[in-house]
């Protein structure tokens, strides 16, 4: 647990730099800017949004995978939501793999590498022994397909129209109403037709946003 508000005890000379350090090499990395560059833009983004983080979301959406969805025409929907899983792929080996300033992303990415050499090379294996089309159909296809419901569902719909990046007015809500209506659709949609909440308060439970 961090006590970031120095409710507990003085945080500021203790945890705060190691963040700082942190969130610096981030900027770099994903920004392209030096140290000094990104150590100012930090705290410009701090001192005016109280986070660097949400003046990322502001005035850098694109560092955000999920902006790969952020388009209007249907079938260019349609091909993104298809190509996420390479998009996000893509997204973890340029910006989050193997960087050190990132705390904990070494180990995290030689546990995904592991992963993936296991599942990816029983695949292969049975690809190679004449399961290849039982692959194809059961594993890559499902997969493919899934995280395509998901991110447009979970992320195209709920940030529609994508016309701002801030995030307050980003988001959406969906109020099905209806006795027995209502629930049903927030319990499928596991309540992120009210994403809004998420945005505005995301300490609260999912399951507590329609309240």
């Amino acid at each position: 647990m961090f006590d970031l508000d120095n409710t507990l005890h003085n945080a500021t000379p203790h945890i705060f730099p190691h963040i700082s350090r942190a969130m610096t090499g981030y900027l770099q990395t994903h920004l392209g800017l030096d140290e000094h560059s990104a150590n100012a833009l930090r705290i410009q983004y701090w001192h005016r949004y109280g986070a660097t983080l949400l003046g990322l979301i502001r005035h850098h959406p694109e560092i955000d995978p999920d902006h790969w969805v952020a388009v209007n025409n249907p079938f260019l929907v349609l091909w993104r939501c298809l190509t996420i899983v390479f998009w996000y792929q893509r997204y973890f080996w340029r910006h989050i793999a193997f960087h050190p300033h990132i705390p904990g992303m070494r180990p995290l990415t030689i546990h995904i590498v592991v992963a993936y050499l296991i599942l990816y090379g029983i695949a292969f294996g049975l690809s190679v022994f004449g399961w290849w089309r039982e692959v194809l159909a059961l594993w890559i296809v499902p997969h493919i397909l899934a995280s395509a419901l998901i991110i447009y569902f979970f992320a195209y719909l709920t940030h529609k129209p994508h016309e701002v990046h801030e995030r307050y007015r980003d988001t959406n809500v969906f109020w099905v109403k209806g006795r027995i209506l209502e629930p049903i659709v927030n319990w499928l949609y596991m309540f992120q037709n009210f994403h809004l909440i998420h945005h505005l308060f995301p300490r609260i439970p999912f399951y507590l946003y329609a309240r």
